[in-house]
Formats: structure tokens, C-alpha cells, sequence
């Protein structure tokens, strides 16, 4: 892995293998001044890989956020738990989600054993008139918010520039002509 470039694309094509994360991590560190900045462009730039998110989890327990750094790494593993295809008890058709199957749920909280803050929004940086939706974190960032199109207007370009968000839900229109 001679140039970023080579660094970036090893970690797409091997997202769960930490040599990347930590290879990605050093070279983000080297020719970048704020390490941090350049990785949530990158994962706002990739949100469907997960190795640039764990890139940036590798970055936050090295600089003494280890409770961010557990979070996004507990977020992908959840993400990678197989989905059960449990039926609806009746015989209807199969309900597909970690969370409707006891193993799965029983798996994820084991993972977030250590992450009593999960609930917490304190590492999403959103100004209060922004909610992230239910399921709106994915994979350790924020992808869903609903807010008022004012408050999106102010915002969205700082709330984007750290999260790879795919969908916003405006609650209102637009106070005032743009």
C-alpha cells in the first residue's frame, strides 16, 4: 500500500481486516492535519463500506474516545449478524430483521455490553431542532433525521460534512423565499 489512494481501496475491498484500518488510520495521520476530518470524508464519501467506519473507530480509541471507537465497531458487527428469517408464528410470511430474532438481539447486546451509552446522542454533534429517526444510526453514524426545512437548511451541510446521511424527513416547509 504505497500512496492513499492504494490504502483506500485495499480497505474497500477488505473491510474487516484491521491491518487496513490501522495502515488507513497512519496514512490519514501523515499527510492529512486533521486526521479525523479526513476520515468522515471518507465515509461520508463510502457510507456502504464498512472498513473506512471501523478506519475511524481505529482512530477514535487511539486518541482516547474508546467509547466512540466501541460504538461504531459494536454497530458494524451488529450490521453483520446474519438475518433470521423467523416466521410470524402464524405461518405468514418471514419477518427479516436481527432484532425480531431472540439470538440475534441476545448477540448485539453482548456486544454493547461495555457501551452503556448507546441511547446517548452525544457523539452525533446535531443541533437540537435535528432528531435522528428510529434506526436512523446505521453502522455507528447517523444515514436518517427529520427536522424543520429551515433548521435543515442551516445545518445540513455541517450535519453531512460528519454523517453519510441518506435521508432526511422535513417536518416543515421553508419559513422564508431562498
Amino acid at each position: 500500500m504505497t500512496t492513499l489512494d492504494d490504502t483506500v481501496a485495499y480497505v474497500l475491498a477488505n473491510p474487516l481486516e484491521s491491518v487496513g484500518h490501522c495502515a488507513l488510520l497512519d496514512r490519514m495521520t501523515e499527510e492529512h492535519e486533521d486526521a479525523r476530518v479526513a476520515l468522515l470524508e471518507l465515509v461520508v464519501k463510502h457510507p456502504e463500506h464498512d472498513g473506512v467506519r471501523l478506519a475511524f473507530a481505529e482512530w477514535c480509541e487511539r486518541n482516547g474516545d474508546d467509547k466512540r471507537g466501541a460504538f461504531v465497531r459494536a454497530s458494524v458487527a451488529k450490521a453483520q449478524i446474519p438475518t433470521c428469517l423467523v416466521t410470524d408464528g402464524g405461518g405468514g410470511a418471514p419477518v427479516a430483521h436481527p432484532d425480531d430474532c431472540e439470538y440475534c438481539a441476545a448477540k448485539f447486546q453482548e456486544l454493547l455490553a461495555y457501551v452503556p451509552e448507546l441511547s446517548v446522542n452525544k457523539w452525533h454533534r446535531l443541533p437540537r431542532s435535528v432528531r435522528v429517526t428510529t434506526g436512523g444510526i446505521v453502522r455507528g453514524f447517523v444515514e436518517c433525521v427529520t427536522c424543520g426545512a429551515d433548521d435543515w437548511l442551516a445545518h445540513g451541510d455541517a450535519i453531512r460534512r460528519e454523517h453519510p446521511v441518506t435521508r432526511v424527513q422535513l417536518t416543515t416547509a421553508l419559513s422564508t423565499a431562498v
